[in-house]
């Protein structure tokens, strides 16, 4: 996963940059500095799994979470606010 971050404070910091982890295009902010829409995923694998202790994160944008869930043998429960 690539993010640039800027530096404001020891604590806060700013997102300059997101990356498609799989196709890699940058993630296109909207008029107002927004980020549009993507999905970010972190995971902190458990005791027993092959990937024990290790959190694996990264961010997909619209196009290839479309591609990753169309292969999907269960599609992904949906809902609507």
């Amino acid at each position: 996963m690539v993010k640039i971050y800027k530096e404001e404070t020891i604590i806060s910091k700013q997102t300059d940059k997101i990356i498609c982890n799989s196709c890699s295009k940058e993630i296109e902010k909207d008029p107002t500095g927004n980020f549009y829409d993507h999905i970010e995923i972190n995971k902190e694998w458990g005791y027993l799994s092959d990937f024990d202790g290790q959190t694996h994160s990264f961010d997909l944008c619209e196009q290839c979470y479309k591609k990753l869930i169309s292969g999907f043998k269960h599609s992904p429960d949906v809902s609507k606010k």
